[in-house]
């Protein structure tokens, strides 16, 4: 697994942080199927390394 999310962390994150992520929890949910845009790729793969430097990514 490459981690988890409690939803109850969003109580310690700014207003405008939470309702950012809300957006994207809204946009997965009504999504059929999943995947990395390619066009972020290198954005999201650096994103991960640097939150979670023991995961294997590439």
């Amino acid at each position: 697994m490459h981690g988890g999310f409690d939803l109850t962390d969003l109580a310690d994150l700014d207003p405008e942080i939470c309702e950012d992520m809300i957006t994207v929890f809204t946009y997965i949910a009504r999504e059929e199927t999943l995947s990395y845009p390619d066009a972020y790729k290198a954005e999201i793969v650096e994103i991960i390394r640097r939150w979670r430097p023991h995961v294997e990514i590439d």
